[in-house]
């Protein structure tokens, strides 16, 4: 017996003393809860029990129930209701109701005007309620502030406006082109194309075949051969005399693009053929000019091409100097305009293209003499140089309807952003921009899309993806001995070898050191004169000098 009551008192207070383990813990789990940030609907819920908590405490004294007796059927109709309450019940159940009712309202009044600490909605205020009290309290602008904030905006929006590729006069004007108005080069599409352009799932497996990729309305389709882009008799022999039968991806997709009139980004790989997508175009541009106004002395460009760099620029030059002179060495009228009539075979036949390299380094006068003695048809330049013909008024951009921005990723990076928006302020007319780059970073993107009218985006692989064709190796060597590993490379290696270094002062250096040595090599730099610089170029191609180094 004595156990089972012991058994009987530990089961009475176990409970109590779970009930009250459980209330500690969940003291200190409002702690925790406490110390945690809170949403704004927690802090709403908080509001809301505070309130509750604030009127329990005004109150006091608890409310008497009242209960309602029913009528009995012995009573009859004209029963009455007896209050009761827990003090008792009785005719003076409505009087003691009232007294507690003024008890409590004083009560109420008296514990307001004592407690000292604010109302539970302002101890608490979430942030949206902070803000908005901070709104009605702001002070009023002043003209002064409310002229700075002006200032302020104009200048976001101008830095806005330097991201688009546009002349300062068509950014004051807000002038926008429309796609309309693109250059007409009295080109018509093969027959295929409508069927081709139906097609739609075909076009884009025969795309996905190539590796193109084509962003855009109203891509054209691109062309497998040259034969089919109609190109004429005396160009496809040009091509096919320097081994160049079949186009490339970007040229596949790139001249037709050109050929139909509208605006381009070209992105693919270095050594794809880009030079020859915008060539092309660039001869037919100025064919199709001078036949319906010649170019007088004086007169031109009518196509444009800005590289960032003299060697690059040179390179370009002599690329569509070949094609220039290709057409005027056709002596075949049928050749030079195949669909035409006599007479138009005749106006092609007089007609002269002229090309000219406006590049740093060579007299001013020398170049200008060409425009002014015969005028010119296509000029290849750099930035920095034409905007010093440009400024002296000795070229004129009036009559320029291409224009190509080569290697744009590259200029940026040099710092020909500003020169480059200095030459677009030259232009009068819309013209047709050709961008080509072996990488399209998002700044290029952004400003080229708001600056070129409904542009075609050709990507050829993946955008800054390396050649295949060239085997990439790397070696890690401490700086002391770069120099010896350097002359251990090139003995291991058959020449010709090409070396780049980072700035100009290795190129020199590196270069002294192998000459001790023995190596037949040359240097490139820009502190170099450029006739210093053509020379070693042209060693190197003639296989004279084993090793240049560039930078």
């Amino acid at each position: 017996r004595l156990a089972a009551l012991e058994g009987r008192e530990r089961n009475r207070t176990h409970p109590i003393m779970v009930v009250g383990r459980r209330y500690y813990r969940g003291e200190l789990d409002e702690e925790d809860d406490a110390s945690k940030p809170k949403g704004f609907f927690a802090q709403l819920l908080d509001e809301k029990d505070e309130e509750e908590e604030g009127r329990a405490q005004v109150a006091p004294t608890r409310r008497a129930k009242t209960v309602r007796f029913a009528e009995s059927p012995a009573q009859g109709t004209g029963g009455l209701e007896a209050p009761s309450t827990r003090q008792g019940s009785g005719g003076g159940g409505d009087a003691a109701s009232g007294l507690e009712e003024g008890a409590r309202k004083r009560g109420r009044e008296e514990t307001e005007s004592a407690d000292p600490r604010p109302k539970g909605r302002e101890r608490t205020k979430s942030l949206l309620v902070k803000t908005v009290q901070a709104r009605r309290n702001q002070k009023p602008e002043t003209p002064a502030e409310r002229q700075w904030r002006e200032e302020q905006e104009i200048l976001r929006n101008i830095e806005k406006q330097r991201m688009e590729l546009k002349s300062a006069k068509e950014l004051a004007q807000d002038i926008e082109y429309a796609r309309t108005d693109t250059v007409d080069y009295n080109w018509t599409p093969p027959k295929w194309w409508s069927e081709a352009m139906s097609d739609r799932d075909k076009l884009e497996k025969t795309r996905k075949k190539l590796h193109i990729i084509a962003e855009g309305t109203d891509v054209v389709p691109p062309c497998e051969t040259f034969q089919k882009m109609k190109l004429p008799k005396w160009l496809v022999d040009h091509l096919e005399g320097r081994g160049i039968v079949r186009p490339t991806p970007i040229q596949m997709q790139g001249i037709p693009v050109a050929f139909s009139g509208r605006d381009m980004i070209g992105v693919a790989f270095t050594g794809s053929g880009k030079t020859l997508a915008f060539s092309i175009p660039s001869v037919f541009t100025a064919l199709i000019e001078d036949y319906r106004m010649p170019i007088r002395s004086g007169e031109g460009p009518v196509a444009l091409v800005i590289c960032p760099s003299r060697e690059l620029a040179r390179q370009t030059y002599q690329v569509l100097n070949g094609f220039v002179e290709a057409f005027n060495d056709c002596r075949d009228e049928k050749q030079l305009c195949e669909r035409g009539t006599k007479e138009e075979q005749v106006a092609m036949r007089k007609i002269i293209l002229k090309t000219m390299l406006c590049i740093g380094g060579v007299d001013l006068k020398e170049q200008t003499d060409v425009v002014r003695r015969e005028g010119v048809h296509i000029i290849v330049a750099t930035p920095g140089r034409l905007k010093d013909h440009l400024s002296k008024k000795r070229i004129t951009l009036d009559a320029c309807r291409y224009i190509v921005l080569d290697e744009a990723d590259r200029m940026i990076d040099m710092g020909f952003e500003e020169d480059v928006r200095e030459i677009l302020s030259y232009f009068k007319s819309q013209r047709q921009t050709m961008l080509f780059s072996a990488t399209m970073p998002e700044k290029i993107r952004s400003f080229a899309n708001k600056s070129l009218v409904d542009p075609v985006i050709v990507n050829v692989g993946r955008a800054g993806a390396a050649n295949l064709d060239v085997i990439q190796e790397v070696e890690y060597v401490k700086q002391d001995s770069k120099m010896v590993h350097i002359l251990q490379c090139l003995q291991k290696t058959a020449p010709p070898v090409m070396v780049f270094c980072e700035n100009k002062n290795d190129v020199d250096a590196v270069h002294e050191y192998l000459l001790l040595k023995g190596v037949d090599a040359c240097a490139v730099h820009g502190g170099l004169d450029q006739e210093v610089r053509e020379k070693s170029i042209d060693a190197f191609k003639n296989e004279t000098k084993d090793v240049p180094f560039l930078r």
